[in-house]
């Protein structure tokens, strides 16, 4: 090894026509001191270092550059720059110039193309555009802050992926998972967990799924479940459907509602959830303390609280304490934690178990009932209205009796009927003691089997 002073010029052209890399050659722009290793091929450079190549600038305190093998070490404060849209920071270089690739260690201060890398570790491939880190590292990009343990960055098609402890936070929402695929450019994330997100006031966790940064669109799958303040859905799968809180839920969806007198679970195989109401259809089911329903579909108004219960093959039913009701239409209001009033259209049909385990059953062309937390208390039955129930006398059973009318009321204690009072061109007809006929209406079946349990409610199974 020999020792040159002031033969920059002179080194910079021998290693320009020695050390050719990624089709151009490197040159020396400068160096304080230079000692030269004609025989080994290993040179030092001291002092300001400057190396150029095409676009390409490093900068560096002091430097080895073995210029047979192609590879260039750099240390101090390192600096490389490329264009105007990549420049890397480190305390260490390695240089692989034939390939290419550039490995950084020490407090790396990558900017990658509008995004930019902090990190102890950093692989820069210049052939493929991408940059991996395999350290703690934090990421800021145009509109989200990220940090993980490890990932790659692909400035060409500004697709990244990161890996193992991934978080990233972008206004008011913060997402946490394992794996992460991110799109700087459209702001599609593709994620597996578990992992959460958490969005203003609502908490999603999930086993995988897909989100967008900018227009908050999302679709959560794997025992996904969304808390809000007062309520919580569960599902196969959640879709954000709008950026006020709204989602499509599917596959054994359940939702609990709690708060401001209005308690419930509603369970379906599909719901849509939105701040105004709820709608669930495909084996819809209600539970509450005090009511419980089966329909095809069912809606729940909240700015109202009204409940509504529609037939599509089956007539919706619901149960309050020891009645059954159930019509083509069921809408119910909702009051407090019970339902205060409700309203049958076509072809309701009520159903109430006296202390004796006989059934006593109504049937007209519309009803409305008043209720309160132990079932029903009055019902008013309009349109050919008719009442069969049991009629006892001082304990003794006198018989099963028919009583038909315009227009009949009924009234009921701790949702047992208590008495019948009717209105204009009312018939009665009571059957004797020893009938052996079984009486019910048309269209009556005892429909206590579908009747939700809270087991199934909480947690899924009857």
């Amino acid at each position: 090894m020999i020792s040159v002073r002031g033969l920059g010029l002179a080194f910079a052209l021998l290693v320009c026509l020695t050390t050719p890399s990624w089709g151009q050659r490197a040159q020396l722009v400068r160096a304080k001191k230079t000692v030269i290793g004609l025989a080994s091929g290993i040179n030092r450079l001291v002092g300001n270092v400057v190396v150029r190549e095409g676009k390409t600038v490093i900068q560096c305190d002091s430097a080895h550059w073995d210029t047979r093998a192609n590879l260039f070490y750099a240390y101090g404060q390192v600096r490389l720059k490329q264009g105007k849209e990549i420049e890397v920071k480190s305390h260490q270089l390695q240089f692989d110039m034939g390939q290419g690739i550039a490995v950084f260690r020490g407090r790396v201060v990558a900017a990658l193309q509008g995004s930019e890398v902090r990190t102890e570790g950093l692989t820069y491939n210049k052939t493929t555009n991408t940059a991996q880190f395999y350290t703690p590292s934090t990421i800021s990009m145009k509109d989200v802050q990220l940090s993980c343990r490890s990932g790659t960055l692909n400035t060409a098609t500004r697709t990244h992926s990161f890996q193992t402890d991934v978080r990233l936070v972008q206004e008011k929402d913060t997402l946490r998972c394992v794996t992460l695929l991110y799109n700087d450019k459209t702001k599609d994330a593709l994620f597996t967990g578990p992992g959460s997100l958490r969005s203003d006031s609502t908490l999603v966790q999930f086993q995988g799924g897909r989100w967008n940064s900018k227009s908050r669109l999302s679709l959560f799958w794997g025992d996904a479940q969304a808390k809000q303040p007062t309520s919580l859905v569960t599902s196969d799968t959640l879709e954000r459907v709008a950026k006020k809180d709204g989602w499509l839920a599917k596959g054994k969806v359940r939702w609990f509602s709690w708060g401001r007198g209005d308690s419930l679970v509603l369970m379906s195989d599909e719901m849509i959830l939105l701040p105004e109401f709820a709608s669930a259809v495909g084996s819809a089911r209600l539970w509450s303390p005090t009511l419980q329903a089966a329909a095809d579909s069912m809606r729940w108004d909240r700015t109202d609280s009204t409940l509504t219960f529609f037939r599509k093959k089956t007539p919706p039913v619901a149960f309050a304490a020891h009645q059954q009701m159930q019509a083509d239409t069921l809408f119910l209001s909702w009051r407090n934690g019970h339902t205060d009033s409700v309203y049958m259209a076509g072809s309701p049909l009520v159903s109430s178990l006296n202390d004796n385990h006989q059934v006593d059953q109504m049937a007209g062309k519309w009803a409305y009932g008043k209720m309160n937390s132990q079932g029903m208390e009055e019902l008013i039955i309009r349109g050919n209205a008719t009442a069969l129930y049991h009629a006892w006398d001082d304990q003794k059973y006198l018989g099963p009796n028919v009583t038909k009318g315009p227009m009949l009321k009924l009234q009921f204690i701790d949702s047992k009927l208590h008495s019948v009072f009717m209105d204009g061109g009312t018939t009665g007809t009571l059957s004797p003691e020893n009938s052996t006929d079984s009486p019910s209406l048309p269209g009556y079946l005892d429909r206590r089997s579908e009747c939700p349990s809270k087991t199934e409610a909480m947690f899924g199974r009857k």
